[in-house]
């Protein structure tokens, strides 16, 4: 659900095909109960990081970007 969730995310944000995007399998941060994702950009080697906090029933709670979104790879 994490990886759906920020894929969807960046691409509506930054306005990229979510074809261009690929996503790492995220980690979960038991301090703060959210999932850290890495998104990749393949076309222009752009990586963004998303935290993701997701419900107990699957639903998105709120998302978190690094605030120096894109990092150039």
């Amino acid at each position: 659900m994490a990886i759906n969730y920020a894929t969807e995310y960046v691409s509506k944000k930054y306005n990229l095909p979510i074809e261009s995007l690929r996503t790492e399998e995220p980690t979960y941060n038991f301090s703060h109960g959210t999932y850290m994702t890495k998104v990749r950009n393949t076309k222009a080697q752009e990586s963004y990081l998303i935290n993701v906090k997701i419900t107990s029933n699957g639903d998105m709670q709120r998302i978190e970007e690094y605030s120096k979104n894109p990092v150039r790879e």
